[in-house]
């Protein structure tokens, strides 16, 4: 494969970026969101908040907002706190440390805030991001609309809750927080590329290349691994919402779900148990995707998308 192909992927993220005040123990750093405008001049279908997943941050994500801006959304993008340009509070420069996931919904309301973008809402997430936007629809049911979701973290892959979640209060307790997770290996930049063959994210080369060419321009974007205390609030929190049948239930937006038929980062199983409690959702397997269904092959991303602005078109229409 060629650098111009590699190149082809690396489109300019476009818009503007806002910052946005909020409560988090870790920094003072606001959290960085960017905001792009339809195209064609006239007003926006309607506004999509774009929330990625972890240790990802806007730019990775610039064919997205190019998609929904040209289909004629409005839309918002998120650095979750720790991640991209909206600071760093781990151990390492490379590791994503968080307490507890109510600081990311803080500091989405805080950018939703600071955007003015207050009601008739979908949010669309990917992984961790996607958790987030259940929580979210639930948190701020009077500005969400509709969820879309892409491989959404139910459950991370790592093993029962139970079991990581005592290790992890133990691994604490020993002062160990912020230390990088015991089962998780930390790869240099060069090292995790030269392994792309051997990816468990997605089967197109040139869109896992992606992000090292954008660290080769920031290298301070990178993060790798998370630390013991984020992997304790990621259990923590899909334990006490997304894995709870009543929570779920809870959920009155409409729900369209794409899960990767060959999913190695977040568990199925319990996606597919899981979004069947929602109260209305559309939920289909991508044949061939793994885990970055919205990096996949051509072909895949061309099965996607109808299903996606489909659902949009059904939200803004009513």
């Amino acid at each position: 494969m060629t650098d111009d192909i590699y190149q082809a992927r690396l489109i300019p993220l476009g818009g503007t970026d806002i910052y946005a005040a909020y409560d988090n123990p870790f920094t003072s750093d606001k959290v960085r969101g960017h905001l792009l405008r339809s195209e064609g001049g006239g007003a926006a279908k309607g506004q999509v908040v774009f929330c990625p997943g972890f240790t990802e941050f806007c730019e990775k994500y610039a064919h997205i907002g190019a998609h929904l801006t040209k289909a004629g959304y409005d839309v918002l993008m998120i650095d979750w706190p720790g991640q991209g340009r909206s600071g760093h509070f781990g151990t390492h420069s490379e590791y994503v440390n968080l307490d507890d996931f109510e600081t990311h919904l803080r500091a989405l309301e805080a950018l939703l805030d600071e955007a003015g973008w207050t009601e008739n809402l979908v949010i669309f997430g990917h992984s961790m991001g996607g958790h987030l936007s259940l929580r979210a629809a639930d948190r701020f049911a009077d500005r969400i609309k509709a969820v879309m979701l892409s491989a959404p973290m139910i459950r991370p892959m790592a093993g029962p809750a139970a079991g990581v979640r005592l290790l992890g209060k133990m691994l604490d307790r020993l002062g160990l927080g912020g230390r990088r997770a015991p089962f998780q290996i930390h790869l240099s930049a060069a090292t995790a590329r030269q392994a792309g063959s051997l990816n468990p994210l997605t089967h197109d080369a040139a869109f896992f290349d992606l992000s090292y060419q954008l660290y080769d321009k920031e290298p301070a974007l990178r993060r790798a691994v998370p630390t013991v205390n984020w992997v304790r609030a990621a259990y923590r929190s899909c334990v006490q919402t997304s894995l709870n049948p009543q929570w779920m239930a809870g959920i009155k937006q409409p729900v369209l779900a794409l899960l990767a038929e060959q999913e190695y980062i977040c568990h199925n199983p319990s996606a597919k148990r899981a979004l069947s409690w929602l109260n209305t959702a559309e939920i289909h397997v991508i044949d061939g995707a793994r885990h970055e269904i919205l990096n996949e092959l051509p072909e895949i991303q061309a099965r996607i998308w109808p299903l996606y602005l489909r659902f949009l078109e059904r939200q803004f229409s009513s």
